[in-house]
């Protein structure tokens, strides 16, 4: 059968080129997965017209080979499992079923988007280098949004001492008010000989309409 049920989800299998390929629908519904199979092929038979079909594995080992960038190198090694054996031209639909799979897994935004990278950057060479692809499908494959998953990244007190080591008077005194109180620039450069009192650094600061007093003990500042 050319359309067919694994769990609760209609699959595809179609005969291009000596080879099957299996695809899924990625629907519970048969008459959508007919409607899959029927693009497919077109898809296929449209590829075939112009030139022997191309998969996935075929272009990641092109690109790892040549000008791909070493920190990519996992990422792209992470993608094949699940786009392997699709051809150059059906890669976008692949990759976003990837995409929903790798969530499924508990992978977070910002490792999916470094893989769906990859895909990108392979579609752009087939089109635009390699020729292998007569449509720019690369603007098809969609990140995931990365809002909220920015890391927030501290310095240790060993390397704020190294740090600070290198840097003259002025410098070093910012250097550490930042780092031991999170102050801003322009409160911290907005300070002045009133805001210190015997050990203590008074400060009143207004991030929204109501006042708030800061005590920062000067101690931490010369323990470094």
């Amino acid at each position: 059968m050319s359309v067919y049920k694994r769990g609760e989800i209609w699959w595809v299998k179609i005969q291009a080129g000596g080879e099957v390929i299996r695809r899924s629908s990625g629907s519970t519904k048969k008459r959508e997965a007919q409607e899959f199979e029927r693009e497919l092929r077109q898809d296929v038979k449209h590829q075939n017209t112009r030139t022997s079909v191309r998969y996935y594995r075929e272009a990641v080992l092109k690109w790892t080979n040549g000008d791909a960038p070493k920190s990519m190198f996992s990422h792209a090694r992470n993608t094949r499992p699940y786009l392997d054996a699709t051809p150059i031209h059906l890669i976008p639909k692949a990759a976003n079923q990837m995409k929903l799979d790798m969530l499924e897994e508990g992978l977070k935004p910002t490792t999916i988007n470094r893989r769906l990278a990859v895909v990108k950057r392979i579609l752009h060479l087939a089109f635009a280098e390699w020729e292998w692809i007569d449509r720019p499908l690369a603007q098809k494959v969609i990140k995931l949004s990365e809002k909220g998953q920015a890391r927030e990244i501290y310095l240790s007190k060993k390397e704020v001492t190294e740090l600070v080591s290198n840097l003259g008077d002025e410098a070093r005194s910012i250097t550490l008010i930042a780092a031991f109180t999170g102050l801003r620039r322009g409160e911290i450069l907005g300070l002045k000989k009133k805001h210190w009192k015997k050990l203590i650094l008074f400060l009143i600061v207004k991030p929204s309409q109501a006042s708030q007093e800061l005590c920062l003990l000067s101690k931490k500042f010369t323990t470094v």
